[in-house]
C-alpha cells in the first residue's frame, strides 16, 4: 500500500489549499482536491493499488483510496450545493505566450526584430551595438 501525506498550505476564497508529499518529495505543490489529484499523479507515474492518505502529524490515516478509481473522480462544490463527487474532466489547455513569438495560437510567427540587425535608410545592415 502506498502512502501520501497532506500539508495544509492555507485558505483562499475557494477553499483550503494542500501540498501533497509522496516518498519524501512534493508530488503536488498546491491543490484544492488533493486526494483525487494525487491519485491522478500517482497513476501517471505508473502506481496502482491502494493509497493511504495521511495528514502530517496525524496518528492514523484520514482515508484509504483505490488509485485507479479515485483518479477519475473529483470533488465539486458550489454555492447552491455542498461537496459532491463527480467524474473528472481535464481542463482544456490554453496556449501560453512564448517570449519572442507573436500571432494567434497555431499561427505563431517568430519575432526576429530582437535577433535581426536593423537596416539603415540606404538598405545596408547597421553594425551590431
Amino acid at each position: 500500500m502506498h502512502r501520501i501525506e497532506l500539508e495544509r498550505m492555507g485558505c483562499t476564497a475557494r477553499g483550503d489549499r494542500w501540498r501533497v508529499w509522496f516518498k519524501g518529495a512534493v508530488l503536488i505543490a498546491s491543490a484544492r482536491d488533493p486526494e483525487h489529484g494525487a491519485a491522478r499523479a500517482l497513476l501517471a507515474l505508473g502506481y496502482t493499488g491502494m493509497v493511504e492518505v495521511w495528514h502530517i502529524g496525524a496518528a492514523h490515516p484520514a482515508i484509504r483510496l483505490d488509485i485507479e478509481q479515485s483518479a477519475v473522480r473529483t470533488v465539486v462544490e458550489s454555492e447552491r450545493h455542498g461537496p459532491r463527487l463527480r467524474m473528472w474532466r481535464p481542463r482544456p489547455r490554453t496556449p501560453t505566450p512564448i517570449a519572442g513569438v507573436r500571432g494567434r495560437a497555431g499561427t505563431a510567427k517568430r519575432d526576429r526584430s530582437a535577433t535581426t540587425p536593423a537596416k539603415t535608410a540606404s538598405g545596408r545592415q547597421s553594425a551590431a551595438p
